[in-house]
């Protein structure tokens, strides 16, 4: 209806990074460029298909088009994000500075608290919960009652913490019709809050009515999460062949948040699965993809050392 319109084109191509039909969406990103009808999501997009094509100078492109404008702190964001996703935490952080402080020099104080309360989620999946609860409460000291809740959560309930339910009530009482607060984020909660008791069915159990965002994209916050925590449950379960298959949606999606951390950790979690299907071979080589993934990661992440301990076993 509106050829020219930037949200339109904006759309389209993040709908064909999650199909994993990469070269129509960077044909329809430079179509919308050529038309002067881009956006930020369609920047965005150009910054993932470079990520996962491992091109350095096309992300290092896209970076320096939104150097000194409002797109500057979401992309630096973005920047932290992929650089978290292979392991590198140290360079990392300072990339997440460098977001924040681009964040508070445009006015935007709430999207700066929910950088922070990501990278808590972060360090939390990679089982590092000192520093997760730690990026948690300076989220919520600079912005106490903002959308960085739902991600303080997230944080939280990884650690086996279940002070942060109470935060999401709080924000899914101001939001009753969020969908995704009281469809995604609170069985996500709770399942989490589950897992922490060793209770995998009841984890299964509580996802199941959020299986319609299982594999939601980028604009439901939180992308892979359902497939993750169910796996997760899976595993803790001793279904082995069901975890696999759930890691594997995520794995065979990865256009649909490129710099998820959840993708590395699916590879793992594969590896998990087999293992404890007894498939030493396919363990080894998921192990390994997993490794080869994170072989410039800082060598001290928690999860990391897991990882090489339980490869070791295998030989």
């Amino acid at each position: 209806m509106d050829a020219g319109d930037a949200f339109a084109y904006g759309r389209i191509v993040s709908s064909y990074l999650s199909l994993n039909r990469f070269d129509e969406a960077r044909a329809v990103a430079d179509e919308a460029i050529a038309k002067k009808a881009n956006s930020r999501a369609i920047h965005f997009s150009l910054f993932d298909l470079a990520f996962l094509k491992g091109d350095q100078a096309a992300m290092e492109k896209e970076l320096a088009l939104g150097k000194g404008t409002e797109h500057e702190p979401f992309l630096l964001g973005k920047k932290s994000a992929a650089e978290s996703a292979l392991g590198k935490l140290t360079v990392a952080q300072d990339s997440l500075r460098e977001a924040e402080a681009s964040a508070h020099r445009n006015g935007m104080k709430e999207f700066a608290a929910v950088l922070q309360a990501n990278w808590g989620r972060r360090e939390a999946a990679y089982g590092d919960c000192i520093k997760a609860k730690a990026a948690a409460a300076a989220s919520l000291a600079e912005v106490p009652d903002g959308e960085n809740r739902r991600f303080t959560t997230l944080a939280l309930a990884q650690c086996g913490d279940t002070t942060g339910r109470k935060l999401l009530e709080a924000e899914g009482n101001l939001h009753p019709q969020d969908s995704l607060i009281h469809g995604l984020f609170m069985p996500l909660v709770e399942a989490l809050n589950s897992l922490q008791k060793g209770d995998g069915s009841a984890a299964i159990a509580v996802l199941e009515p959020a299986r319609r965002y299982e594999l939601a994209g980028q604009s439901s916050n939180a992308p892979y999460w359902i497939l993750y925590v169910r796996g997760r449950a899976y595993l803790q379960s001793k279904q082995a062949d069901r975890a696999a298959a759930e890691f594997q949606k995520i794995l065979d999606f990865r256009g649909r948040d490129a710099t998820s951390e959840l993708i590395p950790l699916s590879q793992l979690q594969l590896a998990r699965a087999y293992a404890l299907q007894n498939d030493s071979a396919k363990a080894r080589t998921a192990y390994q993809d997993f490794l080869t993934l994170w072989k410039d990661a800082d060598s001290d992440i928690p999860i990391l050392k897991q990882a090489k301990a339980e490869y070791a076993r295998l030989q």
